[in-house]
């Protein structure tokens, strides 16, 4: 879809991207603890303090095209969510994390 968007000149925009994108994560939702992409955003997590959707959501900031927009039911989350700007994956771990969760081209 993204890139039939791009191609027509449209910002892909996603909301709730963990709870409501299961596409992203091959259609299961956000990965489970213990699975192999879990363990690769846990791993990347714990080198900088963060959480696995800390992790994720600082990649997904950073994708051209795509506007997201992450769910925050309080100030709590809201914070959370705060914790995903203001550091940058390294390059190597953006690859990881794009070979452990492939986009299904259309």
């Amino acid at each position: 879809m993204n890139d039939r968007c791009k191609d027509s000149g449209i910002t892909l925009m996603g909301y709730s991207l963990f709870g409501y994108a299961p596409q992203l994560f091959r259609m299961k939702g956000f990965p489970a603890i213990g699975t192999t992409g879990r363990n690769v955003l846990d791993r990347i997590g714990a080198k900088y303090g963060k959480t696995a959707y800390q992790v994720a959501l600082n990649w997904l900031l950073r994708q051209e095209d795509l506007v997201a927009i992450p769910k925050a039911l309080n100030h709590v989350h809201i914070a959370h969510n705060l914790q995903a700007l203001n550091w940058e994956l390294k390059q190597e771990e953006v690859k990881l994390i794009e070979n452990s969760f492939p986009v299904k081209k259309s």
